[in-house]
């Protein structure tokens, strides 16, 4: 999955992200650069990470490192993942659509991981696009995150 989060001003230059399973056994981490603004950030699990089974719940943690080693009183960000199967006919159907329509399409059926990711992609490639813009904030302000709506949508981040 394609992970996305609000960072804001920090002097902190690194993120430690850990993904774990729901019995607390970490399944992957990695350590990156963070930009020097505050934005979106967005992070790609690469291919090489162990893939993530079906119907099964994952923690993933953002946590700001803040001094020179990952300390337990830097703030940490955490939620929730599910990889699931798309219903029958759901991949013809999603497969036909224009980025736009897509990202809809997924925020319609809950399916908000593939969303965030269409839709920031959309916005980052088509930043005049006002079909664009006004998709993203609605997306996220539906979730209660209007406040970032704005906020400018950072590349993605690497290992």
């Amino acid at each position: 999955p394609t992970i996305l989060a609000y960072l804001p001003q920090t002097s902190a230059e690194q993120v430690f992200l850990t993904l774990e399973d729901e019995s607390s056994n970490y399944f992957y981490h990695t350590t990156f650069e963070l930009p020097a603004e505050a934005g979106v950030v967005s992070f790609t699990i690469p291919d090489t990470a162990p893939e993530l089974e079906l119907d099964k719940f994952y923690r993933i943690s953002f946590a700001l490192v803040c001094g020179q080693r990952l300390d337990p009183n830097d703030p940490v960000v955490e939620g929730w993942i599910k990889r699931s199967e798309p219903s029958a006919g759901a991949g013809s159907q999603s497969g036909a659509l224009a980025p736009l329509e897509l990202g809809s399409w997924y925020a319609r059926n809950g399916i908000w991981f593939d969303a965030a990711q269409v839709l920031a992609d959309l916005r980052r490639s088509e930043p005049g696009n006002a079909e664009a813009i006004a998709a993203w904030e609605q997306f996220l302000a539906s979730a209660g995150l209007d406040s970032i709506a704005t906020q400018t949508l950072r590349s993605q981040l690497a290992e």
